[in-house]
């Protein structure tokens, strides 16, 4: 039986046909081949792409990023029902900043807050505020926050709403002071603080003018890390214009690192 091997035509069983025998002789070499190629191959190292390519994969990637933010962005301000919810200006996504300022202000305090648009205008930033840009829907403060969460900067504007010429600062301690018509105190708008606070504890860079005779809260010296201008001239000159633009400049090169951050 040692010589019968089966035969694969019709299952019948008997010696191996000569012609059988030779072709399983001639696909050993070739199928001993195509298993040593396999062996290699499994062994070979993988190709490293190279440096460039590499780098063009990452700038496309963040292209890709960037594009997605602005999608997201413009989504936020449509649903926050924003009447310039296209946030464009030639084409271009502008930063939202959150402007903290008064409601009611007088004809020179206009003029001033107009300068700050204009500057916010030019290096394509959107100003955001609640009452002038966007309209309450909840609770006053509950927007605030919102719209906040959905800015990469602050300006807090600190014009003068109340004057006080009499009355007694911390009546009754050691540190009591009366206050004469002849030296008035100025006082901001309470929402200057609360927004201001808001901003400061989502962690935007943060841009602060007050009148000259306001104080207190965010407007004293020392109060955060940031400086405390004065509020621009309702009619600046050249000089003046390019001086409060250098300001501008430095903040929004912090604006625009946390926005594309982001």
């Amino acid at each position: 039986m040692s010589g019968i091997r089966p035969h694969f035509l019709g299952g019948a069983t008997g010696p191996m046909p000569t012609s059988a025998r030779m072709v399983l002789a001639a696909a050993r070499p070739l199928q001993t081949g195509l298993s040593r190629h396999s062996a290699a191959t499994s062994q070979r190292p993988i190709p490293v792409v190279p440096t460039k390519w590499a780098f063009d994969i990452d700038e496309s990637k963040e292209r890709a990023r960037r594009l997605a933010r602005q999608r997201r962005q413009l989504l936020k301000q449509q649903v926050m029902g924003n009447d310039q919810a296209e946030g464009a200006i030639g084409g271009k996504m502008r930063i939202p900043v959150f402007v903290s300022s008064p409601t009611k202000l007088n004809d020179q305090q206009e003029k001033s807050r107009g300068v700050v648009l204009e500057i916010l205008n030019e290096l394509q930033l959107e100003p955001r505020a609640l009452g002038r840009s966007d309209y309450p829907k909840d609770v006053p403060l509950k927007e605030v926050y919102a719209i906040a969460r959905h800015c990469h900067g602050g300006v807090i504007l600190g014009y003068e709403q109340f004057v006080a010429t009499s009355g007694i600062w911390k009546r009754g301690t050691a540190e009591e002071i009366k206050v004469s018509r002849s030296g008035s105190v100025s006082f901001p708008t309470p929402w200057n603080q609360l927004k201001a606070g808001i901003l400061f504890g989502l962690r935007l860079p943060l841009l602060i003018f007050r009148e000259r005779d306001v104080f207190g809260g965010v407007f004293d010296v020392g109060t955060t890390e940031v400086f405390v201008h004065e509020t621009p001239p309702d009619n600046p000159t050249q000089s003046q214009r390019g001086e409060i633009k250098e300001v501008f400049l430095k903040w929004y090169s912090q604006v625009s690192r946390n926005y594309y951050a982001d």
